[in-house]
């Protein structure tokens, strides 16, 4: 199981994890809701919604490195291998997000 958490499509969570928190979290907060003053205000997407988890490895990618929005790019500050690794993470939020919902769900019936 922790290895599972850990790991995600061969990449590592953590070390994008550690950059997401330092340089994303202020917007998209630190459990990609976007649950912030500052994603409320420049309206972020929540990333563990469909249309976010619907786009490609390569989608995520290309948005992470060059920006989209008022969300600057990362392609010119972070390497690539990183960049994946927020890709990973990004691909955990869902996997995280729809444990909580069928919890949510389970405990209510």
């Amino acid at each position: 199981m922790f290895l599972a958490a850990f790991w995600l499509n061969g990449q590592s969570v953590e070390p994008g994890k550690r950059r997401f928190d330092a340089l994303c979290a202020g917007c998209h907060g630190a459990d990609g809701t976007g649950n912030t003053p500052a994603g409320k205000s420049l309206k972020v997407r929540d990333l563990h919604l469909s249309d976010v988890q619907g786009q490609s490895d390569a989608q995520l990618l290309n948005t992470i490195s060059n920006g989209k929005g008022k969300m600057p790019g990362e392609g010119e500050r972070t390497a690539e291998k990183v960049r994946w690794n927020f890709v990973s993470l990004v691909r955990s939020f869902a996997k995280k997000g729809a444990g909580e919902k069928a919890k949510s769900e389970s405990s209510q019936n």
